[in-house]
């Protein structure tokens, strides 16, 4: 059974160890994942003193990502679309 890549997003984004216990390495890899920030905002958020102060930097980097994962999902979408009307079987679902 494989492991998703959900499942390795979730661990490199520090949900459920710190990222420090990571190789160095791995650990500036996993800075870029939006998930550790959009986590690192909510914890500094809600159990830190940050309050609302964090939240326009995690805006900042999450919403980049956002939109090139839409950018992603909606080509994704439009190539198999495609093939269905030139095939002539999108009315057949």
């Amino acid at each position: 059974m494989g492991v998703s890549t959900s499942t390795l997003l979730t661990v490199a984004a520090g949900a459920y160890f710190p990222l420090a216990l990571l190789p160095s390495w791995l650990e500036t890899a996993a800075k870029l994942n939006p998930l550790a920030a959009a986590l690192g905002a909510m914890r500094n958020a809600v159990l830190g003193d940050a309050g609302w102060s964090v939240v326009p930097h995690a805006v900042a980097v999450l919403l980049p990502a956002g939109i090139v994962a839409l950018a992603l999902g909606l080509y994704a979408f439009r190539l198999p679309l495609g093939r269905e009307r030139r095939l002539g079987t999108l009315g057949l679902y």
